[in-house]
């Protein structure tokens, strides 16, 4: 009931309201895609609900790539030695990126 609700308050909401809603949707539809397919089958507005889970991946992948971006170059931090270049770079990125 909750993941429908959620896909019909997503239908129409403005950016603010629904990109948060698109992520817990995304997160269901991973951890738990049947689910997801069962809440899809019934769901009033199928086309609204499949572009919510489409814009939830798009995030989610980005923020992955984000992510795993983060992990390399925290790894190649503490990997380079103290006053190196490769040290300089890591933190450099860490800085300006705000990781």
């Amino acid at each position: 009931d909750a993941l429908s609700m959620l896909l019909v308050r997503a239908a129409g909401a403005p950016e603010s309201v629904r990109a948060p809603i698109a992520l817990s949707v995304g997160m269901v539809a991973l951890r738990q895609p049947e689910t997801l397919l069962r809440v899809l089958d019934g769901a009033t507005d199928r086309s609204s609900a499949i572009e919510l889970v489409r814009d939830a991946f798009d995030m989610l992948a980005e923020d992955f790539e984000e992510e795993r971006f983060y992990a390399t170059v925290r790894r190649a931090y503490w990997a380079a030695a103290d006053g190196s270049a490769a040290r300089e770079i890591a933190m450099a990125l860490i800085v300006r990126l705000e990781f």
